[in-house]
């Protein structure tokens, strides 16, 4: 049987991607309607998916850095 937390991860991994799947419908549906370049739509996404996955990439460099400094007083 599977946890409760298992279970919530999953809905939020679920609503995540359907959120996003939403989003995206949204823009191309919008970016027809308003007569826009739809590959200079999809360079802005890729653009921001980069920040976004940059931004990741550091906080788990920070969060690996803090407990890295934490292990190293700990043990001194």
């Amino acid at each position: 049987m599977a946890s409760t937390r298992s279970v919530q991860q999953r809905r939020l991994i679920r609503t995540i991607v359907l959120g996003s799947v939403a989003v995206f419908a949204a823009i191309a549906w919008l970016s027809s309607e308003l007569g826009m370049d739809r590959d200079e739509l999809i360079e802005y996404a890729l653009t921001g998916l980069w920040l976004v996955l940059g931004m990741v990439v550091l906080a788990l460099a920070g969060a690996a850095l803090l407990r890295g400094l934490k292990w190293l007083l700990r043990r001194g």
